[in-house]
């Protein structure tokens, strides 16, 4: 279980196994704490978001039942989760032996099962009332982002954040790795990751442009210790920022790049489930020519696959003009002897 609450009540590393207790048939254990968790969350909002004619003390006394029907005609919580409230109001009190005696109110598995997913909605809509009202934090953009991926709201979101957050979340998008099977989201890792990409373009416009350099020049260090797939992920991100690099920089990354384009159809697929190769051409001048000359050599000799010329149309996609004329001029020299689609892929928009 994942849920931030947007007063920095976290529940990412809870001292409870929810699926653990479940499993030995400890429901009133999860029946008791999703009722002592929920009414903690109810008074810590309303400690922050005091009624006049009412006393902390006064507030501290109050029980479920009242709390979260005030929570509901305050429309803080949902008529939805108000009425399933009824379940953890039914148990909240079993915590005393003499009471679940005298009632005789057994704690079952349905029950604790609604109790644990009551728990996360209600958490989730206080999390939402914090941030209409203080904007939304780094951790719950994340998380929203997993449940989640649409690209539609992303704007929308950057622009209600406050700028400490807005700037929290820039920094840790690249390094944020989404889980393989995103909880509560039938959408695949694909549209987690492409989400995550594009909230990162849009907060390029809202922070510092120090920072933006900053945060670019990680590529280094990336390419100096991390892993293949550390850099090809971090250049998902940066690859249109790449000239805020120094030029050794960007050519030993292009280098880099193309190494893998001449290794062969596994290292392609690779990158094009990545960054992809299109963002090559930005970088390719006069002088770093030569490097593509390289890269598309070997493949001068043979009928080359489907996925190097789809490789090949993405890494010319962004030639300027003139230098497109040169490397069409140099494939047609002798010597090399080019497939004819090899030569089509240059000339065909990526």
């Amino acid at each position: 279980m994942s849920v931030t609450t947007g007063s920095g009540l976290s529940w990412l590393a809870m001292p409870v196994s929810w699926e653990a207790a479940l499993k030995v048939g400890s429901y009133k254990a999860v029946l008791v704490l999703a009722g002592s968790i929920i009414e903690a969350l109810l008074v810590d909002y309303f400690l922050r978001n005091p009624d006049p004619n009412e006393t902390d003390e006064q507030l501290l006394k109050a029980e479920l039942g009242p709390l979260i029907a005030r929570a509901a005609n305050a429309k803080i919580l949902s008529d939805t989760t108000r009425d399933l409230s009824t379940v953890v109001k039914l148990y909240r009190n079993m915590i005393h032996p003499g009471r679940e005696v005298r009632t005789k109110t057994a704690p079952t598995k349905e029950a604790a099962v609604v109790a644990r997913n009551l728990l996360v909605m209600i958490a989730r809509e206080l999390a939402d009332v914090h941030a209409r009202a203080a904007g939304y934090k780094a951790d719950q953009v994340l998380q929203k982002i997993v449940r989640d991926p649409s690209i539609a709201v992303v704007e929308y979101i950057a622009d209600s954040m406050e700028r400490i957050e807005r700037e929290r979340l820039f920094k840790a998008l690249p390094a944020f790795e989404p889980p393989s099977d995103p909880e509560d989201s039938t959408n695949g890792i694909i549209a987690v990751r492409r989400c995550l990409v594009r909230m990162h373009a849009v907060l390029k416009t809202r922070v510092p442009e120090e920072l933006l350099t900053t945060e670019v020049g990680r590529l280094r260090e990336v390419l100096a210790q991390g892993s293949q797939d550390d850099l090809l992920h971090m250049l998902e991100f940066f690859e249109e920022d790449l000239r805020r690099l120094d030029d050794k920089t960007v050519e030993a990354i292009l280098k880099y790049v193309l190494d893998l384009f001449k290794s062969g159809e596994e290292a392609i697929w690779r990158v094009q489930g990545l960054c992809g190769f299109s963002f090559v051409g930005r970088y390719i001048t006069r002088d770093r020519l030569p490097l593509l000359h390289d890269a598309l050599r070997t493949y001068a000799w043979k009928p080359p696959p489907a996925i190097i010329l789809a490789a090949t149309s993405a890494l010319t996609s962004y030639l300027e003009a003139e230098i497109l004329g040169e490397l069409r001029a140099w494939m047609e020299k002798p010597g090399f002897a080019f497939n004819q689609d090899m030569k089509d892929a240059v000339d065909v928009p990526f």
